[in-house]
């Protein structure tokens, strides 16, 4: 009997508002329909940015809370009121507010309702007052009549002026003391990448990036082809801390520009708002950025909610870490806003040079900003309690948008209830969507994930202390431009075969474009397979539905089930031979579906009703199965 993962209900999203192109996601996925209630985040709206603030419009979607908070705070009755006019020596009142956020924090009594009015508050925010169950505190930032932000976090100092020439490290490199160590950098609100600390210093490899010539070409790894260094990339930092000189943050941008002339921010190692073994606070229509962390939640934080907020670079927006549980992060739009622009994030491979460009960034990413880790993340988890929520929110443009595990730093118990559902994920260099070890009963589903690297990776899944995961992947969709990405990656890291091997439900998905599908490596067919998946009624039309090693695999009998999916494509007689369940179905490319330039034009006019096949019986104890059968 297939099971393994709880049918518990799911908290309500409150404020959960479809992700764009809804009316097209539901005719894909048939009666399993996104919450359409109300919400003040800026998804399904056309976005442009003016100075520092989040400007919106709202031609796809009602706005409801939008309008709410626009027009109702002057008739809200707010506990304590903080205003960049304000003086902290105040009493908090409407007449009287304080000047910081913090000051605000570290009054406020459980209930209390925090106005922060319009304006830029140049502060790192500590939460360390907890609100209760039935009085939370709840600190809220102002919006205006087009959903526009009005209050902005943004801790950042302007080092616009001051850099000198150092020729010493090479042509166009500039270099200024500025006080501190920064770890985040902006130009012009729009994030450049930091070299990694260790590659600074005497004989550093940091010092050859900053020196390479305007048309300086490197080789892409493992593909023996070769880009221009800067294409992706256009200007990056390091700072040095070891050697003669200490103290110096370099700076180069690819033509050598003179930074003097440009709008640079850079900020130390903090976060917006920091929250540590302190419950009950929701942090609510809020721009943060220029911050490592938008959002911290740390310990014994519970019962937290951030929603309806703007998190603007920094290398994590929102992380969750040492056991932090009951968290809710819902309706907020996230970017890396890189200064290269999201064309150069998503999708890669080696077809072209632009795909090409895509892979080089990622790499440059992961190991020279890294270390060895993809130095970018929309939402991350990490050893956390049980009953984290994710849902409604609008991560695009970085290296991944959602990601978490449990298990390292001495914490071993699993994560229980984890779900991610009715977000929107876009262009994002490495993943989309990662399920890691030590979590059970988790629910992907309802999301949009497209024009990702890896549209979902299942990360790790031969760890020999991974002691508990149970994952049910269902119900997303997911597109990639032709011939680029893959939809589904199975990652083995080594050779070794686990004392417990994971369980993955994978159901009722719809994966369309790119071209990998199901991708495993090598070590997946030393290590003992995938005994406890299940991959039944998805539709899989892409250029490798099943990459090879999967195929090595399937045919050993180390897949518990693959039936009564649609195969379909440009190769899809790469199946031939394949041991596959008696029903599936293989549809040769009768429609062009892999041509799909863009993701409109795939919601729009893919028709998923021409396949027609029978569906299997629901599964007993998976949630959702009931009348969501996407193929009919």
């Amino acid at each position: 009997m297939i099971g393994g993962c709880s049918s518990a209900s799911v908290p309500e999203t409150a404020a959960g508002k479809p992700p764009a192109h809804a009316a097209a996601y539901d005719k894909l996925v048939g009666s399993v329909a996104i919450t359409d209630t109300t919400t003040s985040s800026t998804m399904d709206t056309t976005t442009s940015t003016t100075s520092d603030t989040k400007s919106v419009t709202t031609s796809d979607t009602t706005s409801d809370a939008t309008s709410d908070t626009a027009n109702e705070i002057d008739s809200i009755d707010y506990d304590l009121y903080v205003s960049v006019n304000g003086n902290d020596a105040n009493s908090g009142t409407k007449s009287y507010p304080f000047r910081t956020i913090q000051k605000a924090a570290n009054v406020a009594k459980p209930g209390d309702r925090i106005l922060i009015g319009g304006g830029t508050y140049k502060e790192y925010v500590n939460i360390n007052v907890s609100g209760t169950a039935g009085s939370p505190i709840v600190f809220c930032g102002e919006r205006g009549s087009n959903g526009e932000y009005k209050t902005i976090i943004d801790p950042s100092s302007d080092v616009s002026t001051g850099w000198v020439t150092a020729s010493e490290k090479g042509a166009g490199v500039y270099k200024q003391k500025i006080g501190f160590e920064p770890d985040e950098i902006t130009i012009g609100g729009k994030r450049i990448g930091k070299i990694r600390n260790d590659y600074m210093g005497t004989g550093g490899e940091g010092w050859k990036y900053l020196a390479m010539g305007a048309n300086s070409e490197v080789t892409v790894l493992d593909t023996g082809l070769k880009v221009k260094f800067w294409d992706g990339i256009e200007a990056l930092y390091g700072y040095d801390q070891a050697s003669v000189g200490a103290g110096y943050t370099y700076i180069r941008f690819r033509n050598g520009d003179n930074p003097n002339t440009k709008v640079i921010k850079a900020a130390k190692n903090g976060s917006g708002f920091y929250i540590e073994n302190k419950s009950y606070i929701t942090i609510r229509d809020i721009q943060v950025q220029n911050c490592e962390y938008s959002v911290q939640m740390r310990e014994a934080s519970h019962n937290n909610i951030i929603e309806n907020c703007y998190c603007r670079n920094g290398g994590k927006r929102v992380y969750i870490f040492g056991g932090a549980n009951n968290t809710i992060i819902r309706n907020n739009e996230m970017t890396m806003d890189y200064y290269a622009g999201d064309s150069v994030l998503g999708a890669g491979n080696f077809n072209s040079y632009s795909l090409l460009v895509k892979r080089h960034v990622y790499d440059t990413f992961k190991y020279v900003f890294g270390p060895n880790h993809s130095d970018d993340i929309g939402i991350y988890f990490r050893n956390i309690g049980n009953n984290t929520v994710i849902s409604g929110n609008y991560i695009h443009g970085g290296l991944v948008g959602i990601s978490g595990y449990n298990g390292d730093y001495g914490f071993s118990v699993p994560a229980n209830g984890v779900k991610i559902f009715n977000n929107k994920v876009r262009n994002m260099a490495s993943v989309g969507i990662t399920s890691g070890r030590n979590v059970e009963n988790m629910e992907i589903y309802n999301n949009l994930v497209y024009d990702c690297n890896l549209n979902f990776r299942l990360h790790e899944l031969n760890r020999t202390d991974d002691v508990a995961r149970s994952v049910c992947l269902y119900s997303n969709v997911t597109w990639n431009p032709p011939d680029a990405g893959v939809h589904v990656f199975m990652h083995f890291p080594t050779s070794s075969v686990p004392k417990y091997f994971p369980t993955y439900r994978i159901y009722n998905n719809v994966f369309v474009g790119g071209w990998d599908g199901f991708n495993v490596g090598s070590n997946a067919v030393l290590s003992g397979g995938l005994p406890e998946y299940s991959i039944f009624n998805n539709m899989m039309l892409a250029v490798v539905n099943i990459y090879s090693y999967m195929r090595t695999v399937i045919n050993n009998g180390d897949i518990e089930l693959i039936d009564y999916n649609v195969f379909g494509g440009i190769k899809y007689t790469d199946l031939t031979g394949v041991k596959f369940g008696a029903n599936n179905v293989f549809f040769a490319k009768t429609y062009d579906y892999l041509d799909f330039e863009t993701i409109d034009q795939f919601l729009t006019g893919f028709d998923r009703n021409i396949y027609a096949i029978d569906q299997m019986d629901t599964p007993e104890g998976l949630p959702n199965c009931e009348s969501t059968w996407l193929l009919r």
